[in-house]
């Protein structure tokens, strides 16, 4: 086909970001976005059927499911009657009926739902019939040059007003079976075009064959009469005001680059930037960049967090019947049956301890609950919090699927790793202990600390029992050699992982700094627990077993077999999360090389050792 006369001016390489950078498209799956029953934004992508449309002026497409994929086309057919009562439904006939404008995907431009109606198709291949619901949109600015369209297309512009003023309005009959209006906007004829009316789609000429309909040039060229507003494609760029610290949700959004039209998500902590990558014909200029001031985050408003946070909790222990202050929000007394409190240098420690079906300890997890006084220690939490806020991390969101592709979803946080390179599902950029900041250094010898406690005082415990599960804790543990940053702004968080890659010593331990969240664990489906005492949810997924709440300061160290989930409460939080990473496990010299050189902790950095 011809090329278009002009540019888009939005346009987007990966779905995610258009969702991000857009105030009127949020559907990461759906091709209909909808808020409150009005539509706001709609997809129309190569999946097309029968009768669809799309012109300079009009396009008309459907909506509502009703299909699946093919396994020898690998493409959507339609199979099922679309549901009248479906939201997507309801939503599309609101918005007609407001005359709302709404948004369409690359992004084409703002239209008006002039017309919704259901129609019968034939299932491709066989003889069956479903009932589909159409959707006619209208663009607002006539004037406005259709990128999409090249010129001299259907009719546009002038040629458009032409064209129309050849055709009569289309004509409106009532049906006499459900005494209901319809246009006629077939060239075959009128029909009823309501699905729940007892003629609906008979046409007067019983042999009209409904797979080669084609809508009626008035139908085409009707132009609705409105009176409405829009706003600009191009969304503008926040602005910087000073009531704003950098992480609220109003700067976790992506923007639309003012210069080219791309939609970049907010990929690094510190800055929005326009990527320089390729969409069709189109090319991000990546000269954008605009720095988002990280300013430290009120100590007022951090206690006023954690204030709202705990009274959440309070009613979440309520609600599971455990003791207010009990420190867990929620446990699964048939899979954590052994729970104590004990001192852990100047911590007030919390174990849980999960055993497999034969009573052996199979997993564990430490929580350290800091103290004010902890963390207001030279060197402590809060002077840590100060330094990681106004650092500069290299702290970035990665790939976490389908890289690279129209569907690539990023993470839902912020990483940067220290020590040793670390592998798993994200790739994740690394830099060596010999560059790492003040605040990194300091977390890893206290969590080096949280963790030679922990050990000690689960492997204690664990021998008064007559016996210990493979997975239970070594005697003797090997320094951590690896720390990953992740920084959370409004909304983010980690779903469930475990930590269980083959080069991954046994114990992992965890600093909170800032914003409270709420850590959650589950068995790891190795472990092999029957669903009498682990529910599964929909998705045939292990249920929580335990629910921590963490706060700033606080220190968690697990072990075993275990999942775990984080889901933060405020606009800034960070961990800092150890690992042991063993290079005898390893064959790639250079993967060995780097985790013995960038893992090799400084000599220097043990004036932080920390004791408790």
């Amino acid at each position: 086909r011809p090329s278009p006369p002009i540019d888009p001016e939005v346009y987007s390489r990966y779905r995610q970001a258009l969702c991000e950078a857009l105030p009127y498209f949020n559907a990461y799956q759906s091709s209909l976005y909808s808020s409150h029953c009005r539509v706001r934004g709609f997809l129309v992508d190569k999946e097309t059927e029968a009768r669809d449309y799309l012109g300079s002026q009009v396009i008309i497409t459907s909506c509502g499911g009703g299909r699946t994929r093919d396994d020898a086309t690998n493409s959507m057919v339609r199979t099922a009657d679309h549901n009248p009562d479906s939201v997507v439904i309801r939503s599309v006939l609101k918005t007609m009926e407001e005359k709302t404008p709404v948004g369409s995907y690359c992004v084409l431009d703002w239209f008006i739902i002039t017309d919704v109606w259901s129609e019968k198709m034939k299932v491709s291949g066989t003889d069956a019939v479903v009932t589909v619901f159409k959707i006619r949109f209208k663009k607002v600015d006539k004037n406005k040059v259709s990128w999409w369209a090249p010129p001299e297309s259907d009719f546009d512009g002038l040629i458009w007003d032409q064209f129309r003023a050849g055709f009569p309005p289309c004509n409106i009959q009532t049906c006499a079976s459900c005494g209901k209006p319809s246009k006629e906007i077939y060239s075959a004829g009128w029909t009823c075009l309501h699905h729940d009316c007892p003629t609906h789609f008979h046409f007067v000429q019983d042999n009209t064959d409904i797979s080669k309909l084609k809508y009626s040039n008035s139908f085409l060229a009707e132009r609705s009469q409105f009176d409405t507003t829009t706003a600009p494609l191009r969304p503008s760029i926040p602005s910087l005001l000073e009531d704003y610290h950098g992480t609220e949700k109003l700067f976790r959004k992506g923007i639309v680059c003012p210069d080219c039209g791309l939609c970049s998500s907010r990929i690094y902590w510190n800055r929005w930037t326009c990527e320089r990558v390729q969409h069709g014909n189109l090319t991000g200029c990546g000269n954008f960049q605009l720095a988002t001031p990280m300013k430290v985050y009120p100590k007022e408003a951090l206690r006023a967090d954690v204030d709202k946070f705990q009274q959440r909790m309070n009613l979440r222990r309520k609600s599971n019947n455990l003791d207010a202050n009990f420190l867990a929000a929620n446990l699964n007394g048939a899979c954590i049956q052994s729970v104590r409190s004990i001192t852990l240098g100047g911590y007030q420690g919390h174990q849980f301890f999960l055993p497999d079906q034969q009573g052996k300890i199979i997993g564990s997890v430490t929580v350290f609950a800091a103290t004010a006084n902890i963390n207001s220690r030279v060197g402590g939490p809060d002077e840590m919090w100060q330094d990681i806020s106004e650092a500069d991390l290299g702290l970035r969101r990665n790939p976490v699927a389908l890289a690279g592709r129209k569907a690539q979803g990023l993470t839902r946080h912020f990483t940067h790793n220290f020590g040793a390179p670390y592998k798993f599902g994200v790739a994740v950029q690394s830099s060596g202990f010999d560059s790492a900041p003040e605040c990194v250094l300091k977390a890893l010898h206290r969590l080096d600390w949280a963790a030679k406690m922990s050990v000690d005082a689960t492997t204690e415990m664990i021998s008064q029992l007559p016996h210990a599960g493979n997975d239970s804790p070594p005697s003797e543990r090997q320094q951590y050699n690896e720390l990953l940053v992740l920084g959370y702004m409004t909304d983010d968080e980690i779903r469930y992982h475990d930590d269980g890659e083959s080069q991954l010593g046994p114990t992992v331990a965890t600093l909170s700094l800032g914003c409270p969240a709420l850590m959650r664990f589950r068995p790891k489906a190795s472990a092999k627990f029957p669903t009498s005492l682990v529910a599964q949810t929909a998705k045939g997924c292990l249920q929580d077993i335990l629910q921590v709440p963490i706060e700033h300061g606080d220190m968690v160290v697990m072990h075993g077999a275990l999942q775990h989930a984080v889901k933060p409460f405020g606009p800034r939080r960070f961990a800092m999360t150890c690992r042991y990473i063993d290079p005898d496990t390893m064959t790639n010299e250079a993967e060995i090389n780097a985790t013995l050189t960038k893992g090799a902790i400084p000599a220097d950095s043990y004036k932080w050792a920390y004791d408790g």
